[in-house]
């Protein structure tokens, strides 16, 4: 539905954005799939990839930021210290750093907790007091389903990448005392 949208031009970044919103929860699909695959299946062996490749929705939420920085300053809550500016930054600064460590793969178990995080911090204080505002509004509703949605992926890609680590940590010991034993 977007890349039309996005092909065409219209309206800024916007369409790129909401494609990438779609794209996280898609990828996180593709984690999951390979995650419950045979572990000899081919899919089950590319579970990794699909993790890395989700770190491309944060590059996207950083640059729908910067794209709209007038229009974010009013959802952040001004009771919020030091400035509602600091934090469009803080966040900004935190999905493209989510980003890089996710498709690196360096500090990837952390971003990818902090990335989770983050989103959730955005349910807790950004959609989750619009709702409580404006019940009666479908915005706010949508809002938050997407936000929660966003969350579950970006949660379900985490744990598959804390998962990979740990086992690769596992991997990389064992063949370490084995040598050492030699």
């Amino acid at each position: 539905m977007w890349v039309p949208k996005i092909l065409e031009g219209l309206n800024g970044y916007d369409p790129t954005g909401n494609f990438f919103e779609e794209f996280s929860l898609v990828a996180a699909g593709a984690v999951l799939s390979a995650r419950f695959s045979p572990a000899s299946s081919p899919i089950s062996r590319r579970e990794s990839l699909f993790a890395r490749v989700s770190g491309l929705s944060a590059i996207s939420f950083g640059i729908v930021d910067i794209y709209d920085m007038p229009g974010l300053l009013p959802w952040i809550p001004k009771w919020i210290p030091p400035s509602q500016m600091f934090w469009a930054y803080a966040t900004t600064i935190g999905f493209f750093l989510a980003a890089t460590a996710i498709l690196s793969g360096i500090m990837a178990p952390l971003a990818s907790r902090l990335l989770t995080a983050e989103i959730v911090g955005f349910e807790i204080l950004v959609w989750i007091p619009k709702l409580i505002a404006g019940p009666h509004d479908h915005f706010n509703w949508a809002g938050n389903a997407i936000c929660v949605a966003i969350a579950v992926a970006v949660w379900a890609v985490s744990d598959s990448i804390c998962r990979i680590a740990k086992g690769a940590a596992t991997h990389t010991e064992s063949v370490t005392e084995i040598s050492t034993s030699a």
